[in-house]
């Protein structure tokens, strides 16, 4: 394979796996899953699912804190409008994609992460791939090869330098 054809091949690579850091941070920044609950009596909660082995179902919300409800009274539960499958709205991910680029240190960790064989290999599944390319949170969250990819000291190493640039959850009710 000719010299050219190979800095490209790592060029989409890299291009790649940056998108693929970007959903790590994201899921690693704070930025809970936000979903509507719809109760049977016409309630309307916006806020975070938190886990709970007692049965019931609890909701934390900005407004009215943590709010257990029991799992007969639901309606629906579903993904606000505007956001990618449950995960961050796009301009969210955006503004953390462009911090990301514009951070040198961040640029130069991805590239050094590229050449990582642990890291290639998780990222050649053919469904995580496509998990990524379409924002399917959904997906990447019960996924063990994305959980691997998220753990690996590399991509920790990288969100955190994230972290340190000052990428917050903006979420508005």
């Amino acid at each position: 394979m000719s010299e050219k054809v190979m800095r490209a091949l790592r060029r989409g690579f890299c291009c790649f796996l940056l998108g693929a850091v970007l959903l790590a941070a994201a899921a690693a920044s704070g930025q809970e899953e936000e979903k509507i609950v719809r109760l049977r009596d016409g309630t309307v909660l916006r806020g975070t699912l938190v886990p709970s082995a007692e049965g019931v179902f609890r909701v934390k919300t900005r407004t009215l804190g943590e709010v257990t409800i029991d799992p007969a009274e639901i309606l629906s539960i579903e993904s606000p409008a505007g956001t990618a499958a449950g995960g961050p709205r796009p301009e969210q991910l955006e503004k953390l994609k462009s911090e990301m680029v514009n951070n040198p240190k961040v640029m130069a960790a991805v590239q050094e992460l590229a050449q990582d064989s642990k890291i290639a290999e998780i990222l050649q599944d053919e469904d995580l791939q496509a998990a990524i390319m379409s924002l399917d949170f959904d997906y990447l969250r019960q996924s063990d090869k994305f959980k691997a990819f998220t753990e690996h000291p590399g991509v920790q190493a990288i969100v955190q330098k994230v972290k340190t640039t000052g990428v917050n959850d903006e979420r508005k009710d």
